[in-house]
Parts: structure tokens; C-alpha cells; sequence
């Protein structure tokens, strides 16, 4: 597992890609696997090219389907393609993490369903990075959310015409607005190197904050804190932050995890 890697965009993108629809979530992508009898969709043309300058950082699909990625590693990428944490993915080179690329790509069709774009992302990794893995189910360390002593401390959403909802991570602190628990676990994973599974039984959409040391999870992100008053090193764990902030608690456990084990990748060629 690449559990020791961090990106430094990696957690700091987490706010951008909820707004694109870009969201990690806890099972694997289908990997390639379109309608019984049509072709697999791709991308009609496509240009990757080595990026050595740095800068910005932006990763999303334009309306119509169209791929816009500065300044990506292909493990950023790979792991938004398949929908999986860094620690879920094994094998492969370093540079897959260290040498950053930008990407261009346009389907021939404009092509709306997220599933689609993600089975092209499959592709394009496939066709231009020569990307070939397999699945794997191991039995992994887990957490489970679950509601602590005393019941949840949540804020549901109100409905209200033109409600934004939004999520936004910086450093020791989340805030989330009108979205399921769903979405704060997805965060806790990519925050503490383990798969949350939300055990809560909540269902319903919720306007929350949650404030901790920094430090306490697995890394720093980047943006900085969001504006707390309180100084940083008066924050709990994140753990008592759970408990003491939203009513709810992490359990340690072991569950299966789906993985990916890389079997073949290359640098993509010139364009």
C-alpha cells in the first residue's frame, strides 16, 4: 500500500471536487464495464503533457464532458478515476506520484453521465499510460462512525429556495453544508488513511462543523485553517472533536477493503 505517500493536493482539492462532482467514495469504480453490446466510451482526443513548472492546481469536467487537469500526478488521477483512497492502491513506480502532468481530453459526443466520464478517465489511463491492474479484497483496519453516547449533535438542513450546498476542508477543520454523512465519512478516510464506513443510521442532510488539533490526523492540507478564533493547539483530537462537536464516534474494526494492485503502467508518450 502507498500509505506513506502524500500529495499535497490531494486534500486540498477535496472542497473543489465536491463542487465538480468529483467525490471519492468507498468502493472501487467498475472498472471498464459499459452497457452489454456498446462499445466502451473514450475520449475522442486527448493531449497529456509533462508539466515542470508547477502552478495551479485543477482537475475537473467541463460541461459536455470535457477533461481540464494541471499540474496531476497520474495517482491523483488514477485514484479519482476508480474511486479510491491513496492507501487502497498498491504497486507501480514512484513517479506515478512524483511527476505531474496536464491533461486535455474531449469526447466526440457531449457526454453528461458522471458514470461515462469515469469509465473514460478508465480509458484514457488505459490507452495513453498503457495502465493495467486488478481488484483485490483484503481484510484491512476500518473505522466505523457510529452516534456516541448521549445522540447526535447535528444540524439538519433546512430547505430553503436557492440553499448552496458545499463542503470545504482546511487545516483541523471541515464544514459541510446540506449533505449526508456520507460525504463527512469520505472526508474522515481521507484524513486518517483508513476506510469510514458510516454505521450511523442517519439519513438526513445536515449542516455540521468539526474543529481539531491539527496535526492529529495523518498530514497537513493545504488552504490553512478556515478562520477559527480559538488557536489551534486549544482544538481536541479529532476523535474527542467527533464525540464533544456532532455526537458521534469512531469504532476501530476490520472489514474488507476493495483495493487496486498495479500490474503495468508506462510514461504516456508524446503527443
Amino acid at each position: 500500500m502507498r500509505t506513506g505517500v502524500r500529495r499535497s493536493l490531494a486534500l486540498g482539492a477535496v472542497a473543489g471536487l465536491m463542487g465538480l462532482g468529483l467525490v471519492n467514495v468507498q468502493q472501487c469504480r467498475a472498472q471498464s464495464e459499459p452497457e452489454t453490446g456498446t462499445k466502451p466510451p473514450s475520449f475522442a482526443v486527448a493531449a497529456i503533457k509533462p508539466n515542470h513548472g508547477g502552478g495551479s492546481f485543477k482537475f475537473g469536467f467541463e460541461p459536455g464532458g470535457r477533461l481540464v487537469a494541471e499540474n496531476v500526478t497520474l495517482g491523483f488521477v488514477l485514484e479519482h478515476a476508480y474511486g479510491v483512497k491513496d492507501f487502497q492502491v498498491s504497486g507501480g513506480p514512484a513517479w506515478i506520484d512524483s511527476e505531474h502532468y496536464n491533461i486535455e481530453a474531449q469526447p466526440d459526443i457531449p457526454e453528461e453521465r458522471q458514470t461515462q466520464r469515469w469509465l473514460m478517465l478508465q480509458a484514457l489511463l488505459a490507452d495513453r499510460f498503457r495502465l493495467t491492474l486488478h481488484r483485490e479484497t483484503k481484510q484491512m483496519p476500518v473505522y466505523a462512525l457510529v452516534v456516541a453516547k448521549g445522540g447526535p449533535k447535528l444540524q439538519e438542513t433546512a430547505d430553503k429556495p436557492q440553499r448552496k450546498h458545499g463542503m470545504r476542508t482546511g487545516k483541523g477543520e471541515i464544514t459541510m453544508n446540506g449533505y449526508g454523512l456520507d460525504r463527512l465519512t469520505d472526508a474522515l478516510s481521507q484524513l486518517l488513511g483508513r476506510v469510514v464506513l458510516d454505521r450511523t443510521g442517519l439519513t438526513g442532510r445536515y449542516d455540521l462543523t468539526l474543529k481539531w488539533l491539527p496535526g492529529e490526523d495523518r498530514g497537513p492540507m493545504v488552504g490553512g485553517p478556515l478562520g477559527d478564533a480559538a488557536p489551534p493547539e486549544a482544538r481536541p483530537s479529532i476523535f474527542t472533536a467527533l464525540q464533544e462537536q456532532l455526537g458521534l464516534r469512531l469504532e476501530s474494526q476490520k472489514g474488507p477493503v476493495e483495493t487496486l494492485v498495479i500490474d503495468h503502467v508506462e510514461k504516456p508518450s508524446a503527443n
